[in-house]
């Protein structure tokens, strides 16, 4: 079986009826096209889903500098962000959140940074209060019982690194990318890699679906553009 076979049948498995509350992640280093799917699921559905977009959490933090507060300050609001979600599932027939990003990257881009900064911009104690904030957060959001009603499914995009490259050049309109920032995706790629699976032991009701190629993306994007409104 070809992988975009078996991705379509893992689609397929996962497929829920539209009673079926549903929480779907896009997850993924810099520039890997996460943000352009959303966004253009958020223009064909508009008012059928509820979104938590990257640029929504983000535009409330630009003016921090600090990267622990910063990554501090993201994974409190997107967890807020999707509490309020769940909530609102609650009095409306929205049953599925698509959510741009996930808690869990504001703990592995500080773990990447620490390693490539070798603490310079953030130290070791503070990717410590990070985790401690993070499974305290997770822990009651996993106690929480409307969030027991939701499965969950994290489209993690994993592309090649050139590709990576290629779509983060188009999307910023240059030539190339520094080397030193190459470095530093190349790195937060792994670090994402190495934990991600790890999720679904840490999160109830779970699946991570790996998508590796332009093809399986745009496999996932057709079947969630073919999802009924719910």
């Amino acid at each position: 079986m070809s992988f975009n076979q078996d991705l379509i049948q893992r689609i397929y498995n996962e497929r829920q009826p539209k009673s079926k509350k549903q929480i779907i992640y896009f997850v993924g280093a810099t520039g890997c096209g996460k943000s352009t799917k959303l966004k253009k699921l958020q223009q064909t559905y508009m008012g059928f889903y509820q979104y938590i977009t990257h640029d929504e959490i983000m535009s409330f933090l630009l003016h921090q500098p600090n990267v622990f507060a910063r990554n501090l300050s993201y994974l409190y609001l997107l967890s807020d962000r999707l509490m309020k979600a769940i909530d609102n599932t609650e009095t409306s027939n929205q049953n599925t959140i698509f959510v741009e990003g996930h808690p869990i990257l504001s703990i592995l881009y500080c773990q990447a940074l620490f390693k490539s900064q070798k603490g310079v911009l953030i130290t070791e104690k503070d990717c410590q209060k990070l985790m401690g904030c993070y499974n305290e957060i997770m822990e009651y959001i996993n106690g929480y019982e409307p969030f027991q009603k939701f499965h969950q499914i994290i489209y993690y995009i994993n592309l090649p690194l050139e590709v990576n490259l290629e779509l983060l050049q188009q999307q910023r309109g240059c030539d190339d990318i520094e080397e030193n920032e190459k470095n530093e995706l190349e790195l937060i790629r792994r670090t994402i890699h190495s934990d991600i699976f790890n999720l679904t032991k840490q999160i109830s009701n779970t699946k991570v679906i790996e998508v590796n190629t332009l093809m399986g993306l745009d496999i996932v994007h057709m079947y969630l553009l073919g999802r009924s409104s719910c």
